[in-house]
């Protein structure tokens, strides 16, 4: 039987990786904001990002978060347990117009 969690969040990293200038991101929603290219990386980063995803293990049943390899390798070397999840190769299409739709350029999402 598959086991269903109302108790989730989905802590986008971008909100932690990155400094946006105000003027590029104020009418964007969250997947937009993932195509910017002028913007900074915070210099408090990853640490920041773990910090969170700690504190909010203690409130949330799941806390979903980045899986890019160095975030893996971060949470690793804080002794953070996480399981990655990805999607079935069934599903590239749909994936591909998500980062097309966003504004991503073909350079962000080659396979």
């Amino acid at each position: 039987m598959q086991q269903k969690y109302s108790n989730v969040i989905d802590l986008e990293s971008s909100d932690f990786k990155w400094i946006y200038s105000t003027q590029d991101i104020q009418n964007m929603d969250k997947e937009q904001r993932k195509a910017v290219s002028n913007r900074i990386q915070n210099p408090t980063w990853p640490l920041n990002y773990v910090k969170e995803i700690v504190q909010k293990s203690h409130e949330y049943d799941i806390v979903l978060v980045s899986q890019d390899k160095d975030m893996r390798d971060c949470l690793k070397e804080y002794g953070c347990n996480y399981m990655a999840c990805f999607p079935r190769k069934e599903c590239k299409a749909d994936f591909i117009q998500r980062y097309i739709t966003r504004g991503n350029n073909e350079n962000k999402f080659k396979f």
